[in-house]
């Protein structure tokens, strides 16, 4: 739910740090 929205193609985000929080999510719960 929470990654869901981050990978729709129209959806972009730009934010270098964001990304990195994120890959850092999923890198928990994968």
């Amino acid at each position: 739910i929470l990654l869901n929205p981050l990978y729709i193609p129209g959806s972009r985000i730009t934010s270098s740090h964001f990304d990195t929080k994120v890959r850092a999510l999923a890198r928990k719960y994968l």
